[in-house]
């Protein structure tokens, strides 16, 4: 019989639990980019909130649409 638990080649990169962990650095990262999209997306809803009445009919929206994007939180998308 061969014993395996002493040829780190062998061994997975998860280890046994077989869960990889993500490293700090890419979780600051991905944090990073979930502030700047929740940061556009309020900018987005502000600028939209903020067009009359022709600058929606050019775009194909109405108020109420307008009205409902807005007033999501901005984590949603």
């Amino acid at each position: 019989m061969i014993d395996i638990t002493h040829r780190p080649s062998l061994i997975p990169a998860a280890g046994r639990s077989g869960v990889v962990r993500p490293s700090p650095r890419s979780l600051l990262t991905r944090l990073a980019a979930l502030l700047r999209t929740y940061q556009q997306r309020q900018l987005q809803r502000r600028e939209l909130r903020m067009l009359d009445e022709r600058g929606l009919k050019d775009i194909g929206l109405t108020r109420a649409q307008v009205d409902v994007e807005c007033s999501k939180p901005f984590w949603r998308p």
